[in-house]
């Protein structure tokens, strides 16, 4: 039986089990070690992943943002209610919720 040492095996000499001379990347030991770990850390975030065939790794990260209004009997609406720093993100967003609102309201 012969041994095999892994560290002496190039990336670029990985081919398919078909033979057919093309680099598969799932066959590339540094690859799969890399990816795992950063598929890992990834999950562990409550991220969603995809790992392609071609060896690219897609992450979705959703971010929950959370808004509080209360309604102000003084001006008759609906007001956010502070308890942070906006982002420029979130004034947008709170913007467009009180565009649609006051459309709803007319």
């Amino acid at each position: 039986m012969a041994k095999i040492q892994i560290k002496n095996i190039e990336a670029s000499k990985v081919v398919n089990d078909n033979n057919s001379g093309e680099y598969d990347i799932m066959n590339d030991v540094h690859y799969v070690c890399k990816s795992c770990s950063l598929i890992t850390d990834f999950l562990k975030k409550g991220c969603d992943v995809m790992q392609l065939a071609n060896g690219d790794v897609v992450v979705t990260e959703v971010k929950a943002v959370t808004f509080h209004y209360s309604w102000s009997e003084k001006k008759e609406k609906l007001v956010r209610v502070y308890g942070g720093s906006k982002s420029k993100k979130s004034k947008d967003l709170e913007e467009d919720f009180e565009d649609d609102l006051e459309l709803e309201m007319a």
